[in-house]
């Protein structure tokens, strides 16, 4: 098993970490604040870090018995939802509109 650790300012790593050994199996530096790590329900080797406006895929490769870690950022614009007829990528509208289902100009938007 693994797990995933990501630090916060100065340095902001990615570290990736077995379980049974305890070992420190390979680590990053990401370039932004990471919120949130989510892992592939049936692929151990593979896992998601999200931003604000940002997320990005994360594979676990070994060779050689060595860990070697390949990210892919898709891009998301035109795919977050808009609900003043701004996008949210811009910044227009509140994190409060990210927790909700309901994208209600009147309940979620910065006027």
């Amino acid at each position: 098993n693994r797990f995933v650790t990501v630090s916060g300012e100065p340095d902001y790593r990615l570290k990736v970490w077995d379980l049974k050994t305890g070992k420190l199996l390979v680590e990053a530096t990401l370039d932004f604040i990471a919120t949130d790590v989510v892992y592939h329900p049936h692929n151990k080797d593979e896992f998601v870090v999200m931003a604000d406006n940002k997320v990005v895929f994360w594979q676990i490769e070994e060779l050689y018995q060595k860990y070697i870690l390949s990210a892919k950022t898709p891009n998301l614009l035109g795919l977050v939802p808009k609900c003043c007829g701004r996008s949210h990528s811009a910044g227009h509208c509140s994190r409060e509109a990210y927790a909700g289902q309901r994208w209600k100009a009147s309940q979620h938007c910065e006027l």
